[in-house]
């Protein structure tokens, strides 16, 4: 399995990061706003 980082899950970064989850790959996520994250790993 690939890691990847992700930093800012903002406007942007959220549907890149869901695409990058929903592709297999092991998301290590940061973004100033907790909220943000949490909703990924949910």
């Amino acid at each position: 399995m690939t890691e990847v980082g992700f930093i800012g899950i903002g406007a942007m970064g959220r549907p890149m990061a869901m695409r990058l989850i929903r592709g297999g790959y092991d998301l290590v996520a940061f973004d100033i706003r907790k909220s943000a994250v949490e909703a990924l790993a949910a």
